[in-house]
């Protein structure tokens, strides 16, 4: 019993916690190279339960925006619409 309070209290520490930013930026580049573009709904469900469980919803939302900027400053990706609830972002495709 103490073993199993013990791998539930690290799961826990865990999910509060929640990953790194290049995690959450490498899950959001996976989805591009796979589905080509996604807006940014599409980034929040999928990334919702990987965000720390102390987030409420408004918070989880706010950090998916403030990634997808991020990337955008970094050039990694691009939205193709001035209207940020409309756009779809676009994986930045290297030459290299």
């Amino acid at each position: 019993a103490s073993l199993a309070a013990n791998v539930e209290e690290k799961a826990q520490y865990v999910k509060n916690k929640g990953f790194d930013e290049d995690a959450y930026k490498r899950w959001i580049i996976k989805y591009l190279e796979e589905y080509g573009s996604g807006k940014k709904k599409d980034f929040v469900i999928l990334l919702k339960d990987k965000l720390p469980d102390t987030m409420n919803d408004k918070q989880k939302l706010i950090k998916v925006q403030n990634l997808l900027q991020a990337m955008r400053k970094d050039g990694v990706i691009i939205l193709d619409s001035d209207n940020l609830r409309a756009g779809n972002w676009i994986l930045v495709k290297s030459n290299s």
